[in-house]
């Protein structure tokens, strides 16, 4: 019998789609079929999300990146291989940076705890499909990425 400790990973990332925002939001958690997401391109990730295939074609994918270190939304169509991949380049380049500030130590507005944890939350939406003559415009999409705030419960 082994008196170790598991070892936690330094980072954790979480995936939950966005099913729908009417009349209430709705959400589930989601993990990566077969492999890493970062190991995914963006046709693979397409294929495994389980969005309904009863409402009318979205036209992409809006990536919600939210953790200690960094906020970012993404709208990515579906056509677009290289955005993904510049998103994904984007969050290794994000952890590395706490990777390093994590191994140098201490406090600070530069610095993170050595025993802290990174968690990265990567919320998935369709692209609400454009009504006809109108454009989307994606405010709604990101209000509530500037006010978030952290509630203990």
């Amino acid at each position: 019998m082994s008196t170790t400790t598991p070892h936690k990973l330094p980072v954790l990332f979480t995936y939950r789609l966005i099913l729908t925002r009417h009349p209430h939001t709705v959400t589930s958690r989601w993990a990566p079929a077969g492999g890493r997401f970062s190991d995914k391109t963006l046709a693979q990730l397409r294929r495994e999300l389980p969005f309904s295939s009863d409402s009318p074609e979205s036209p992409g994918l809006i990536f919600y990146i939210v953790s200690q270190c960094m906020r970012s939304v993404e709208r990515i169509a579906y056509d677009d291989e290289d955005g993904f991949e510049t998103m994904k380049r984007y969050i290794s380049m994000e952890v590395g940076a706490w990777m390093g500030r994590r191994k140098r130590g201490g406090e600070g507005p530069k610095r993170s705890p050595t025993g802290e944890r990174l968690i990265i939350d990567i919320f998935i939406e369709r692209m609400a499909v454009p009504r006809s003559g109108e454009e989307d415009d994606g405010i709604e999409d990101q209000g509530w990425l500037e006010e978030l705030e952290t509630v203990e419960w």
